[in-house]
């Protein structure tokens, strides 16, 4: 019997994006497909990241997807909006920890 995992990750607003790496663990019979959405979990959608939804497919022998999440950088200061930037102890500590909970 097949199952999914996918594990925890500590990111940085900073970096970008977050990749959740998906594996497919144990034996398939054929091609798995999974369908998959990000939620708020301890991040907010539109002010941490960017929503994505889709779908994965494991072909026969495949082990491993990537579901590529992007990020919003609250920390940066934006010359063209003007906008200040957060105090420096809330940018210190600007990570989180995604988990498989975000992506269901």
């Amino acid at each position: 019997m097949a199952t999914l995992t996918v594990t925890d990750i500590v990111v940085s607003e900073a970096d970008g994006f977050a990749e959740f790496i998906v594996r497919l663990d144990g034996t398939a019979p054929g091609v798995v497909t999974v369908q998959y959405q990000n939620t708020n979990y301890s991040a907010i959608h539109n002010k941490d990241y960017r929503y994505v939804d889709g779908t994965l497919t494991f072909a026969p022998g495949e082990t491993t997807k990537t579901v590529r999440l992007e990020l919003i950088d609250t920390c940066a200061t934006s010359s063209s909006t003007r906008k200040p930037a957060p105090p420096p102890s809330r940018c210190a500590s600007a990570t989180t920890t995604a988990s498989p909970q975000a992506l269901r």
